[in-house]
């Protein structure tokens, strides 16, 4: 099958600090954050190696997708994934990354990063697809934080 890179890079400020945000992503297991994509999260912690399988939620096709913790920074807040069984999704060499940055007293950056293969003529589709499923993570981080915070 012939496939097309496709790359994004995606920042979000949220109005906490980073011990709150960071709360909120560095928690690999979290059914909560994909709330509206995934339908349930089952993961065996927060470690390099650790994996999650994602369940997708009919709407967006179903199945099971499991990734793996590539990397992972506690004191930097950051860690990377990597998808090891793609279930019904028709992409590849999928590799991915979060990262919470300061960026003042109550405000954090989360960077996103992805990066795959989607099937060839398709790439534009899937970027989009992706950013748009960002869009989701990112209001379900900003809710997230602001009830632990309440």
């Amino acid at each position: 099958m012939d496939r097309e890179p496709v790359f994004l890079h995606v920042i979000h400020e949220i109005d906490a600090p980073i011990v709150q945000v960071w709360a909120v992503l560095g928690d690999f297991g979290s059914g909560e954050l994909g709330s509206g994509f995934v339908s349930k999260v089952v993961a065996d912690g927060n470690h390099v190696g650790a994996l999650r399988t994602l369940h997708i939620a009919e709407e967006f096709g179903g199945g099971a997708v499991v990734e793996r913790q590539a990397a992972r920074d506690e004191a930097g807040c950051y860690y990377a994934y990597e998808i090891v069984d793609y279930g019904p999704m028709p992409f590849a060499d999928y590799y991915g990354s979060a990262h919470a940055i300061p960026t003042g007293r109550d405000t954090t950056s989360v960077l996103w990063t992805n990066r795959y293969l989607a099937p060839a003529g398709e790439g534009v589709a899937f970027r989009e697809r992706s950013l748009a499923i960002l869009n989701v993570i990112e209001d379900n981080m900003r809710r997230l934080v602001t009830a632990q915070a309440n």
